[in-house]
Order: C-alpha cells, then sequence, then structure tokens
C-alpha cells in the first residue's frame, strides 16, 4: 500500500505513465526520456521513471545514449483503472466492458440436427426418436451407424438450449426447445 501511495502522490510518474499509455494506444511502443521532459518539464522526471520501473509499471531501455521507456501490461492495467476512476471522481458512471465474450457457431451436423428435428416436431410431435432424426439425415445409411454421432450433437444442443432429450429404455427422444424453434427459423 505504500508503493501506491508514494506512485499516486508523484505527479510526473503518474503523469510520465499517462504519456506512455498514450503513446502505446497510437502504436508508439517506446519513448525516449527527452521526449517525454520535453511534454513534462519537471525535475523529479529521473526519480519518478525509476519508481515507475520499481512499480513494474514501466521498462526502461537504453538506445543510443539515451532512456527509452515502454508501458507495461501492468501499466496499462493500472492506467485503465485510473482513467476510471476520474471518471468515477467526476461523478460519471463507469461503463464495465467484459473482458471476454463467446461467441458459438453451430456445426453444420448441430444445424441440419436442429432442422431435422423442429421439421418433426411441428408435425404436431412434442419429441421424436433419434433412430427417426439418423433416418430424416442419412436416409441411405443404416440408422444405428450414426446415433453415436447425433447422439453427441443432441447433447450440445441439450446443453446450448436448443434441444431436450431423453433416455426411455435403449431409446433416445429428442424435442425441440424455444430457443432451439428460434434458431431453427434463423437457419431457414
Amino acid at each position: 500500500m505504500g508503493m501506491l501511495y508514494r506512485l499516486l502522490q508523484d505527479r510526473a510518474a503518474v503523469n510520465m505513465l499517462k504519456i506512455l499509455y498514450d503513446n502505446d494506444g497510437q502504436k508508439t511502443y517506446a519513448t525516449r526520456l527527452a521526449e517525454i521532459q520535453q511534454q513534462l518539464p519537471m525535475p523529479a522526471l529521473p526519480a519518478s521513471a525509476q519508481r515507475l520501473i520499481t512499480a513494474g509499471l514501466a521498462s526502461a531501455d537504453v538506445v543510443e545514449q539515451d532512456a527509452v521507456f515502454s508501458i507495461t501490461e501492468k501499466g496499462k492495467n493500472f492506467m485503465q483503472i485510473f482513467d476510471q476512476l476520474i471518471v468515477l471522481a467526476n461523478g460519471n458512471s463507469v461503463k464495465k466492458a467484459n473482458a471476454m465474450s463467446i461467441h458459438y457457431a453451430l456445426t453444420p451436423l448441430e444445424k441440419q440436427m436442429l432442422l431435422s428435428v423442429e421439421k418433426m416436431c411441428t408435425n404436431g410431435k412434442p419429441r421424436v426418436s433419434l433412430h427417426a432424426v439418423a433416418h430424416d439425415l442419412y436416409p441411405l445409411e443404416e440408422p444405428k451407424t450414426q446415433i453415436g454421432v447425433l447422439q453427441r450433437a443432441a447433447q450440445q444442443l441439450a446443453e446450448l438450449g436448443m434441444l431436450r432429450h431423453d433416455r426411455i429404455g435403449k431409446n433416445i427422444l429428442v424435442g425441440i426447445t424455444d430457443q432451439g424453434m428460434r434458431i431453427a427459423k434463423e437457419q431457414h
């Protein structure tokens, strides 16, 4: 906590980190100390730079007898949070961004299976057997040869909330959910 307090009190260090952060966003990955000193005419700049390096927020190298600084990933994260704190301090709300988004696209087999079940279930049946789906998708093959593949696809679609599947003895019955109907209509 002491290092954070000293860092936040060091205006030159925070401003220097902001310059490095802005330059990194503009794809300028390294900045010479002389350039930073032109933007920040502060006498304590070398001490502030050392404080950033010690905190792991920036790194430095010597190139052609000049110190060159770059922001680290930790420094980028620090500045993102710091910018959010400034927004909050000014009375605005911070928009949270998801760190990750997941996009799942159905495989061709899953699409075909969903459409087949949708077609058979719209004929008044709430559920159909996996053998019927196999016969619909593979009319020239023996249905039992495709049951394993279709069973895995049905399980995946059930996990995604698009199908319901039940085992009754040796038979597996599948039915389409409302979400599955919506997705199937989008596939047409």
